[in-house]
């Protein structure tokens, strides 16, 4: 069954390993299978490199769009929280790139910025386990480990963690 593209409404082309693709705007929509994917190739493509941040221009206008599959509303989020690179997603079908992001996010990933986005959110959950500790009144380390309870300090340097890290 052939797709619209959601911004221009023209027919998508058969999807390929690459999501399938707009014509006349360039956007491209890849389900959630050929994207994680295309990823992995990404990541293990070289070796770790720089990857500039795209400045974000924000327009006032945003438009959100409807899935290619299920017509519904996507959500637009930046991808892998730290790239830069804001994309529509069908949590339940893909993601939509328009013209050139796909090339950004995969730039991303083969400089390495997903393996470091997902140690930062790994550190932010451990970061929000020990604040949940603290708010239930345990000590960050059992009694058998650690004698001392936390001081206002370390209260204070876990917040900071859990909301900047």
């Amino acid at each position: 069954m052939p797709f619209a593209c959601p911004r221009c409404q023209r027919e998508l082309a058969p999807p390929a390993t690459q999501g399938a693709v707009c014509a006349s705007c360039g956007g491209r929509f890849c389900e959630r299978s050929a994207l994680e994917l295309l990823l992995r190739e990404a990541q293990g493509s070289s070796e770790p490199g720089t990857y500039e941040r795209p400045v974000l221009h924000l327009d006032a206008r945003v438009r959100y769009i409807s899935c290619p599959v299920c017509q519904q509303l996507m959500n637009r989020r930046n991808f892998s929280e730290t790239s830069g690179v804001v994309v529509d997603v069908c949590t339940a079908h893909g993601v939509w790139f328009d013209s050139g992001e796909l090339e950004r996010v995969l730039a991303f990933c083969a400089s390495g910025g997903l393996a470091r986005a997902e140690a930062a959110a790994a550190e932010r959950a451990q970061a929000l386990q020990r604040l949940d500790r603290l708010q239930q009144g345990f000590p960050l380390a059992a009694p058998a480990q650690s004698d001392r309870w936390l001081t206002k300090s370390d209260m204070v340097e876990l917040l900071l963690q859990a909301l900047f890290f």
